[in-house]
């Protein structure tokens, strides 16, 4: 009966003990998972397909850890989202500018995730910056100033998606809503010149979300070449001389300006001024500062 008594008791605490670690893990899970809300969502048109993008807010008022910022991330895909092209959770900390940059980026595709990325940057001006752990006080400063001289970029490509239709796709570290000119044109050369001159066939304005920003639309060649033609019909003193050849070329060209922006937190991060906006293909000016990228694609012409 004694040896039946402590199997028996053995078996209890052996149970119990299972039944602790299922309760442990349990509450560990629901630790990890932050409570958060969806506060705007959307549909982009990519090159790779439909993009739905999501403002999240993490309701904290601490720096999560980036696991639990992964998971937050991948429960919003899980949640009837796996079926997107590409689907982007930014996450923002309670309290911070959604006009602004997101702590966090998750990108998905209907494989899983694909990139998970913290922004440091962000927390600049918020009351998170404070709460940064810093090992050497001299670490912090360097890191700050590195923040505050941001270097800006932009990748640029030009496609041909199908018979006179140009897709044009830039990636960029410039804060959401930073406002692009995008200026397509076609080179062509005048009888008599071997100088390249631009038809200038439209100009469009995109904005930047969650580093890209996009332009689809369709190269009409007629406004251009007839303008130039009709021109030199009414004023024989105009320096058009006629069409030597016109190239299957389009030229794109993307212009940041700071001139242009109109939305506060993109002027506050890149100054009133541009004085804060710094890059190898930045050039300031004492009123603006201006960044180029170019790209071409061929598309025949067609009067």
């Amino acid at each position: 009966m004694i040896v039946h008594f402590f199997k028996m008791l053995r078996n209890r605490v052996v149970l119990w003990a299972w039944v602790m670690i299922i309760s442990t893990s349990a509450s560990s899970a629901q630790e990890t998972m932050l409570a958060y809300q969806i506060a705007h969502r959307e549909v982009m048109t990519t090159a790779g397909g439909l993009n739905a993008l999501n403002q999240v807010i993490v309701a904290t008022d601490s720096i999560p850890s980036e696991q639990s910022l992964r998971a937050v991330s991948e429960a919003i895909w899980r949640d009837k989202n796996v079926m997107w092209g590409e689907f982007t959770v930014f996450i923002f900390l309670k309290d911070m500018n959604l006009e602004g940059s997101s702590y966090a980026i998750a990108r998905f595709t209907p494989a899983g995730i694909q990139n998970f990325s913290l922004q440091q940057f962000s927390l600049k001006g918020t009351r998170y910056l404070d709460l940064t752990p810093v090992v050497v006080a001299s670490k912090a400063i360097d890191t700050l100033q590195k923040q505050q001289a941001i270097e800006y970029d932009v990748s640029l490509v030009a496609k041909k998606p199908s018979p006179h239709r140009i897709l044009v796709t830039g990636s960029t570290n410039l804060p959401d809503n930073t406002l692009v000119s995008i200026n397509i044109s076609r080179p062509y050369l005048r009888q008599g010149s071997d100088q390249e001159y631009l038809g200038h066939i439209s100009k469009k304005v995109v904005a930047v979300k969650g580093g890209m920003f996009e332009l689809n639309d369709t190269v009409v060649d007629y406004r251009w070449y007839t303008a130039l033609v009709e021109r030199k019909k009414v004023d024989t003193n105009n320096e058009f001389t006629g069409f030597r050849s016109i190239s299957p070329r389009v030229k794109v060209v993307a212009t940041i300006s700071t001139a242009d922006q109109t939305v506060s937190a993109v002027v506050a991060r890149l100054g009133a001024l541009g004085e804060k906006m710094n890059g190898p293909l930045v050039v300031k000016g004492p009123k603006s500062a201006v960044l180029e990228q170019s790209a071409i694609t061929e598309i025949e012409f067609q009067k």
